[in-house]
């Protein structure tokens, strides 16, 4: 009967451990805004420490390790530290929890904003060249009046007519703008933003996609820029520009990168996983042997 008690309390204590620890993990990693290996490698200690003085105390008080009542509660205090060190990280994963509405109502406007991206690019690029179209129609109606400007921007162009020569050249600026293989690029971006929208705040994945997508915001932006760049001769345009919500996310990641002393719940929490913890302890038979040896000493010094 003990040992199935025993059981049920080991079993019970490292569910106890685990979730707690699961806790503790995720609050390191928005901690570590996303990096997964530091936080691993800190709950797993941690779990080994508390596993390990478990350990020691229950084999203490049932067999004849001599480490005493006093040893036992020094290990006792040991797990009491690794799970009040833990309520640290724990109450970050459960700020974050609370903010969970405006973490994921700013992901999604981030989301949107990488979306919306190509398409101010495509609307960019079509008032460009319809710009530009429309620049050199108005040369070639104007040919006799100001033949220089004929000269300059149509007369060695490609095409058998003006007609042809414009509409070569607004080709021409067109593919500069949207080369090719855009387009390619664009698919592998939508398809990651959509796996990207499906994640929660209980995904480990989450921060990490949060700086990744922002990055990817700024790339965007940069490389439709340096597509951009190069202004032909008679264009009246600048290089495309996209505002991005830079501000919004510093702001956003700033609330879950430090931490912050651990809350009163977290801490009773804390307090009741710690007792759940010692149930293999709290249920285990102190050893007979230990006992009978106390007695024999008792009797001896009577005597």
């Amino acid at each position: 009967m003990n040992d199935i008690k025993f059981n049920y309390a080991a079993v019970i204590a490292l569910m106890v451990l685990l979730v707690f620890g699961y806790f503790a993990f995720m609050g390191l990693v928005y901690w570590q805004d996303g990096l997964v290996i530091k936080p691993l490698l800190i709950t797993a200690f941690g779990i080994a420490v508390a596993v390990l003085c478990v350990y020691v105390m229950t084999e203490s008080k049932k067999s004849r390790w001599k480490i005493g009542r006093v040893g036992e509660a020094l290990f006792g205090l040991i797990v009491l530290a690794t799970f009040v060190a833990a309520a640290v990280p724990f109450t970050n994963f459960m700020n974050v929890l609370n903010r969970s509405s405006e973490i994921k109502s700013k992901t999604e406007q981030m989301l949107n904003t990488a979306r919306n991206v190509d398409e101010a690019y495509d609307s960019y690029v079509s008032k460009r060249v319809g710009a530009y179209r429309f620049m050199l129609e108005t040369v070639a109606k104007g040919k006799n009046i100001k033949p220089s400007d004929y000269a300059e921007h149509l007369a060695k162009a490609a095409g058998d007519n003006d007609e042809q020569k414009i509409s070569n050249l607004a080709k021409s600026l067109s593919r500069q703008l949207l080369p090719m293989a855009i387009d390619s690029v664009r698919q592998q971006r939508r398809l990651w933003l959509e796996q990207a929208s499906q994640m929660s705040v209980w995904n480990v994945m989450l921060p990490h996609n949060i700086n990744t997508i922002a990055d990817g915001v700024n790339d965007y932006v940069a490389n439709y820029a340096d597509l951009s760049k190069n202004i032909r001769q008679g264009e009246d345009t600048q290089p495309f520009t996209y505002e991005t919500l830079s501000t919004d996310l510093t702001s956003l990641r700033k609330s879950y990168t430090r931490l912050t002393r651990p809350s009163a719940l977290t801490l009773v929490l804390a307090v009741i996983g710690f007792a759940l913890m010692l149930l293999p302890y709290w249920v285990a038979d102190r050893s007979l042997a230990g006992a009978t040896s106390s007695s024999s000493q008792d009797n001896a010094i009577y005597e």
